[in-house]
């Protein structure tokens, strides 16, 4: 996941390794008091593109992704 420090409406590139994982299923995003402020399922990607939700106001969130295998958390910074 890359980058991890971000503005509203940017990129975020998530790879993943084909070899250790299976396809991206789904993402998720939570501020740090535990509040859902992002999701998106039914994806199937080893590459995926995803773009900073412009209503997010600046701060720390933790994503997780989803796959078969488990769920995997990423920090992530928005200024």
């Amino acid at each position: 996941v890359r980058p991890t420090k971000v503005s509203s409406g940017e990129f975020i590139a998530i790879s993943i390794n084909k070899e250790k994982l299976s396809p991206l299923e789904g993402v998720q995003w939570f501020s740090l008091t535990g509040k859902e402020v992002y999701s998106i399922n039914q994806l199937n990607e080893y590459q995926y593109n995803m773009q900073v939700p412009d209503q997010l106001p600046s701060g720390l969130y933790v994503m997780y992704l989803q796959f078969k295998e488990g769920v995997l958390s990423k920090k992530i910074v928005v200024e």
